[in-house]
């Protein structure tokens, strides 16, 4: 904290803003490029690609709320939330990086080592980043520092998309090798253990300058204290508030068609281009 009473140093704002880049540089490369990569890489037949998305995004759903429970019931030796930013990135960026990669072994057996990848890798991409938001407002307890981290959090983030629609096509076709001018197996794991090093570096960053934020015995008695509303009284109050409503609608619809564009674009440039150097440009 500074010397002003209850307002935290201006670097350590920018700090926490380092792991939403890291985050979103690591994410893009699932948003932009998996079923990409699993139909032309991969070499799974386009169906049962998105079957395998389906069933991931099903089950990714179902963790989110298993994982914040039990966030909410653990408490671990370095914080409640800040625990999770130590023991969560390194075995996000393992499980991530292994979704990328292309066993010698039959379609079946691939597709199960795939989704358990993708599955290990989401419920652990969920405690971290469930964990980096439960510290806002620990951080940033006097309301000018809270609407400074969510600036850079927005910030951050859109640099990190910014930032990896430029590099991410170049980095692949680098490390595929051969002046290659379509994106290969090498070049997709190299750059994706690339990408998860950086969220795993600015996560544990965050972990270390966070310290007097999210101490053990706040944690304690964080969990000392009466429950709050059961999972019904939370939906109830959700489904009967209409701007709320509003909002998921909204966003949803926003993620649809974003994902849609970002889906196809490695395809375009690969059948329609026919040269994915053009990517960064689009």
């Amino acid at each position: 904290m500074s010397l002003e009473t209850g307002r935290i140093k201006p670097w350590k704002i920018y700090a926490y803003g380092t792991a939403l880049f890291g985050f979103g540089i690591m994410m893009a490369m699932n948003t932009t490029y998996y079923s990409f990569f699993l139909t032309d890489v991969a070499m799974i037949p386009a169906a049962i690609a998105a079957s395998i998305l389906f069933i991931c995004r099903i089950g990714d759903m179902i963790l989110v709320p298993i994982v914040s429970g039990l966030m909410e019931k653990i408490n671990l030796r370095w914080g409640k939330y800040r625990s999770w930013l130590l023991i969560a990135p390194p075995i996000t960026a393992v499980s991530f990086t292994l979704m990328f990669t292309n066993l010698n072994v039959s379609t079946s057996v691939k597709i199960v080592f795939l989704v358990t990848a993708y599955l290990i890798a989401h419920a652990f991409v969920n405690f971290e980043f469930a964990a980096l938001y439960a510290l806002l407002p620990m951080m940033g307890k006097h309301p000018a520092d809270r609407t400074l981290i969510s600036a850079r959090r927005v910030q951050f983030s859109s640099a990190a998309q910014i930032i990896f629609g430029y590099i991410a096509m170049p980095i692949i076709l680098f490390f595929t090798g051969g002046n290659a001018k379509a994106p290969g197996l090498q070049g997709f794991f190299i750059t994706t253990a690339i990408f998860s090093t950086i969220m795993l570096i600015t996560f544990w960053f965050v972990f270390y300058i966070s310290k007097e934020f999210d101490m053990p015995s706040a944690s304690i008695a964080t969990a000392n204290k009466p429950k709050g509303l059961t999972v019904g009284e939370m939906l109830e109050q959700a489904f009967k508030n209409p701007p709320f409503i509003a909002l998921i609608v909204g966003d949803t619809c926003r993620g649809i068609s974003t994902f849609a564009v970002s889906g196809t674009a490695a395809y375009y440039f690969r059948y329609v281009v026919q040269d994915s150097q053009y990517f960064p440009y689009s």
